[in-house]
């Protein structure tokens, strides 16, 4: 059904706005379950790491359904293939998102990656993209993208969860330390 929608696909959608998601996506949302399971072995309560673990499966099930749309489209557009080797691949998009996600994913502890990722990231930016490109696929037919990024957008706020309560704990725990070294 897929495959035979692609081809019908309004042109400047199909081949502009989508491909750039759906090339630039994938291997992030990867890399985030790493991270996410970073969390799930080292966050400091029960709640975190029980969301970070739900977290690792929903980036693994972003990932894997974000590269299945794209292979849906290869037939169309071989540049679509990106979407498998994009962060080995050179151009300013690959590179600019290579040390983009290596800064804020992969180089982070567990309180550096709720802060950078969940908190900032989740909440700020991909909440609202995946609820524009849900809004936009609706609207260009795409009723499969829709539906998955609507999807994947409640997954996107569930791990924003995360980054609220770390980042109240680390004020006050800053607050707390800045109160002591006045007294003393």
């Amino acid at each position: 059904l897929r495959s035979e929608l692609v081809k019908k696909l309004d042109q400047t959608y199909h081949q502009g706005s989508f491909c750039f998601h759906i090339n630039a996506v994938p291997i992030p949302e990867y890399t985030a379950s790493i991270a996410e399971s970073r969390m799930a072995r080292f966050g400091k309560s029960g709640e975190w790491r029980n969301l970070s673990t739900f977290g690792s499966m929903d980036e693994v099930r972003h990932a894997q359904l974000q590269i299945l749309m794209a292979h849906d489209s290869i037939q169309v557009n071989p540049k679509f293939a990106s979407a498998h080797k994009m962060f080995w691949e050179d151009g300013w998009l690959p590179i600019a998102a290579r040390s983009f996600f290596d800064d804020t994913i992969t180089a982070t502890t567990a309180i550096e990656f709720a802060l950078l990722t969940t908190f900032a990231f989740e909440t700020g930016f991909t909440n609202l993209q995946f609820i524009a490109f849900a809004a936009m696929a609706n609207k260009s037919n795409d009723y499969v993208f829709s539906t998955a990024t609507q999807s994947i957008q409640t997954d996107e706020s569930r791990h924003a969860q995360i980054g609220h309560p770390v980042l109240k704990v680390f004020t006050d725990t800053t607050s707390l330390a800045k109160n002591l070294e006045k007294k003393v």
